[in-house]
């Protein structure tokens, strides 16, 4: 995500300990708190799922490139195996 969003996330959590250390009984302002609260919460799990995603991502790059490689020396074992039998 972009450093936007990153600063907008830290606002809010700040803004939510400000409240936190102000409570208030009216119900609005529960009610208000409630919801942002449910929304930090969603930004804070769509950000670990991007983390994840990028993770998941390297991984399956890593896996390509051991791929290609396990390719590339049973290429070179055939090759060396039928030279072999050729003889």
């Amino acid at each position: 995500m972009s450093s936007y969003i990153f600063r907008v996330l830290d606002m809010v959590l700040r803004v939510l300990g400000f409240v936190h250390a102000h409570p208030s009984d009216d119900p609005v302002h529960l009610a208000a708190t409630a919801r942002l609260e449910e929304r930090v919460a969603r930004l804070k799990a769509l950000l670990d799922q991007e983390r994840n995603g990028f993770v998941t991502e390297g991984a399956a790059t890593l896996t390509k490139q051991q791929r290609d490689y396990l390719l590339g020396e049973l290429t070179a074992w055939r090759r060396d195996f039928a030279t072999l039998a050729a003889q």
